[in-house]
């Protein structure tokens, strides 16, 4: 209690403060917060913390477009890279085919048995 005394000496106690000033500070407390509260700084904040979310969303939407267009790029040039590739086995395989059957051919000698011979 000596505390409160000694921070508001002008105006007598602190139960004087509390009893004779009280419901003025109570009601200007009220009027300031109300004004706060529907003031135009709270209807920015309050709108800004509701438009945050969409924004981020949308940006966020935006950057996923751009990487689903990049990986839809990529793999039309791996398509074509692809089929490249395979064209070009195909040939190799063709030409070892080819190769193969250009060889010499090796003709399988099987001794044909004599049925009734006595040797």
């Amino acid at each position: 209690m000596a505390r409160w005394r000694g921070l508001f000496p002008r105006c007598g106690t602190a139960e004087r403060l509390a009893t004779e000033f009280n419901p003025f500070l109570i009601q200007g407390a009220a009027q300031r917060g109300i004004q706060r509260l529907t003031g135009p700084s709270a209807r920015s904040t309050e709108r800004a913390a509701l438009v945050a979310p969409v924004e981020e969303s949308r940006t966020a939407a935006v950057r996923m477009r751009e990487v689903i267009a990049d990986a839809e790029r990529s793999l039309n040039d791996l398509r074509h890279q692809f089929k490249a590739k395979q064209e070009s086995v195909r040939r190799r395989c063709i030409e070892r085919r080819d190769e193969f059957l250009r060889g010499p051919s090796i003709a399988a000698t099987v001794p044909t048995p004599c049925f009734g011979r006595k040797d």
